[in-house]
């Protein structure tokens, strides 16, 4: 086979075959040892990381989901904190009260619509708004935060600029942000392990801030829209 590399796995179920699978991450950081010959193997190669959450824990958290079968070791921390409140004067999307995108479903299969001039500026407004929300927010990621508090920070800098935090309610999502957390292993796994750097990417959309504790080298990406 050409162009081809055998699988690198020093753990590989297959006999280490030729392979051209390699890990999309490992690609973009330049990290060599990477080709798998299938899923499977990439899948066996992952580095467990023994995490048991289940019931209550001594601070109160818990997994909602204990029966649910996880790819990964990162666990949901619960309980969520309250709904945070939005004042009053602050307008509100169609799904603020019931969680239902009226509109939105009636825009669906329409041609798009070009935006006037006086739209266009609202929409750079608009964006700069959300840079500056996001910036905020990136620049409290540290260990030890939850994103839940995450989350607080960017609900309230959200309504400070009068504008409403987006993802909260809609189609009944709980929080004004998202957040998306991926384990990546320490040097000192990865040289433990045959210099093979394994990214277990876990939450891939759509997280819901929890009470769950960043870690140093967890991969944080914060989404809102506007």
């Amino acid at each position: 086979m050409s162009n081809s590399v055998v699988c690198q796995n020093p753990s590989c179920p297959n006999g280490n075959p030729p392979s051209r699978l390699e890990c999309p991450t490992c690609n973009k950081l330049g990290v060599k040892g990477s080709f798998f010959c299938g899923q499977e193997c990439f899948k066996s190669g992952c580095i467990p990381v023994p995490i048991t959450i289940s019931g209550n824990a001594e601070d109160g958290t818990y997994n909602p989901f204990p029966n649910y079968s996880f790819t990964g070791p990162i666990r949901p921390v619960y309980p969520l904190s309250k709904t945070r409140l939005v004042p009053d004067h602050i307008p509100r999307p169609d799904y603020a009260a019931d969680g239902k995108p009226v509109a939105e479903a009636r825009r669906a299969g329409q041609p798009p619509r070009l935006l006037t001039p006086e739209e266009q500026d609202k929409m750079r407004r608009s964006c700069r708004l959300a840079r500056e929300v996001l910036d905020l927010a990136a620049s409290h990621v540290r260990p030890g935060i939850t994103t839940d508090e995450l989350d607080e920070i960017v609900h309230n800098a959200t309504i400070e600029r009068n504008a409403y935090p987006s993802p909260l309610n809609y189609r009944n999502f709980p929080k004004s942000v998202c957040t998306y957390v991926n384990l990546f292993p320490s040097p000192e796994t990865q040289r433990s392990n045959g210099a093979v750097l394994r990214s277990v990417n876990e939450v891939i959309c759509h997280g819901i801030p929890d009470q769950r504790k960043l870690r140093d080298g967890d991969i944080v990406n914060i989404g809102e829209c506007w």
